[in-house]
């Protein structure tokens, strides 16, 4: 069985992360005004469309079927119906080391 991340201390998380490509931090902006984690993954519009996709439960309470997706100018961010997702300018072990935003809604 492969451990989930959460189930991982810093410490092991930390020394994963030091042997992958560096990732950064997105997150989503809920309409209450509360800033979630989405996860981790590199810049780019793919990238950000895959993480969101692999976390559709988490979203889809939020949307309605005439909800569209507008990426902003520099493909660093995006509104996703009352959703903004944004990169934080954080890095995954910068993250780890300052403290972790909220998984879930």
């Amino acid at each position: 069985m492969i451990a989930k991340d959460s189930d991982l201390t810093k410490a092991d998380r930390l020394e994963i992360s030091r042997h992958r490509p560096t990732r950064y931090e997105l997150v989503a902006l809920l309409p209450d005004g509360r800033r979630i984690l989405v996860g981790y993954t590199r810049y780019g519009r793919r990238p950000m469309l895959e993480m969101l996709r692999r976390h559709k439960e988490y979203w889809l309470p939020f949307l309605n079927e005439t909800d569209s997706l507008t990426f902003h100018a520099g493909g660093r961010s995006l509104t996703l119906g009352p959703l903004v997702v944004s990169f934080s300018g954080v890095t995954e072990r910068e993250a780890i080391t300052l403290g972790e935003l909220p998984e879930k809604p």
